[in-house]
């Protein structure tokens, strides 16, 4: 069992939890989403992109780290963040600049520093 799917619903109560598991790890993040867990915790969470249910394959990115790729200027017409995940770098679609993601490949113990 993978971590995320052992501890799934403790952390998308905590952190934004989302799959990136098609061929090209595509995902999309909810703007609202995103500010409730503001309203809730501050920069105080991750964004946690799942990219397997059947081995460990996660990235544990601080909102703090993330909100430098989530521009309002790139979000889609339902209000929405699209992007993908290749070679380490998580790309917001229309956007140049990528975010390097290696440090948080299966980064478990980040998630200590944000809890309750």
């Amino acid at each position: 069992m993978t971590f995320l799917a052992a501890h799934h619903a403790e952390l998308s109560r905590r952190h934004y939890v989302r799959n990136a598991r098609s061929w090209n790890s595509w995902f999309d993040l909810s703007q609202s989403r995103i500010e409730g867990f503001r309203d809730r915790f501050g920069d105080d969470f991750c964004i946690i992109l799942n990219g397997s249910d059947d081995a460990d394959d996660l990235y544990v990115i601080p909102y703090p780290i993330a909100k430098r790729a989530l521009h309002a200027d790139l979000l889609d017409h339902r209000r929405r963040w699209v992007g993908f995940v290749r070679g380490e770098k998580l790309r917001i679609n229309n956007a140049q600049r990528k975010l390097p993601l290696k440090p948080f490949h299966n980064a478990f113990e980040l998630l200590e520093w944000f809890s309750d």
